[in-house]
């Protein structure tokens, strides 16, 4: 990536970021409109990129409900549970510093491919730094959470690392089956929003498991 390019990153972020966090400090229907409006976009995304696929309108919408409706659904109701300020800003706070790490280590250490049939730019040194930087945030988390285990939240910011991965791996798979570099040109240097969401997709459902179970 070049440097106008990362500069672009770093500006839309820091013009994004400060809305995210306001909606999600509110909460109530704030928060549920910011994620509402982020479905209908990723909604129209997805359907703009496999509009010339082989899939039926049925097909899409049940992909839809499943891949978009579902992890869009988990955040409204993490948000709304008892400490589901701290549980968004925990998975949020994951799934960048797994993103975060993996750009910069893959980029810095380079070494083999991941899956270069799937993302002919990520490399295994890159996923390892992903899982080192959730880690990291697993440590962190602890000091500002009461009653959890080191081991066991270390251990859990770890497994949401790798579904933030996966997610990003089934959006490059996407990507590359439908012929499109970016899901749209929304954010300037992100290209679009399932581009920059596509992690979230995979661990916002995931981090509902713990709850579901008990």
């Amino acid at each position: 990536m070049n440097l106008q390019n990362l500069r672009k990153r770093i500006l839309s972020a820091l013009c994004l970021l400060p809305l995210v966090f306001l909606c999600v400090f509110y909460g109530g229907y704030l928060f549920n409109f910011l994620v509402i409006v982020a479905l209908v976009i990723l909604c129209a995304e997805f359907n703009e990129m496999t509009k010339d696929s082989e899939l039926t309108f049925k097909m899409r919408l049940l992909i839809s409900i499943v891949y978009l409706g579902l992890p869009c659904l988990s955040l409204i109701y993490l948000r709304s549970i008892e400490n589901g300020l701290e549980c968004i800003i925990y998975i949020l706070f994951i799934v960048w510093a797994t993103d975060t790490a993996a750009f910069f280590g893959g980029n810095y250490l380079k070494g083999p491919k991941l899956i270069p049939k799937v993302s002919p730019n990520k490399t295994v040194s890159g996923a390892i730094c992903g899982l080192f930087g959730a880690s990291i945030i697993g440590v962190i988390s602890i000091i500002f959470i009461d009653g959890v285990e080191f081991v066991s939240f270390v251990i859990s910011s770890v497994i949401l690392s790798v579904f933030a991965q996966a997610g990003d791996l089934v959006e490059s798979k996407l990507k590359r089956l439908y012929d499109v570099k970016d899901s749209s040109d929304l954010i300037p240097g992100h290209g679009g929003l399932l581009d920059r969401l596509d992690s979230l997709l995979f661990v916002a459902p995931v981090s509902l498991l713990p709850l579901v179970i008990l």
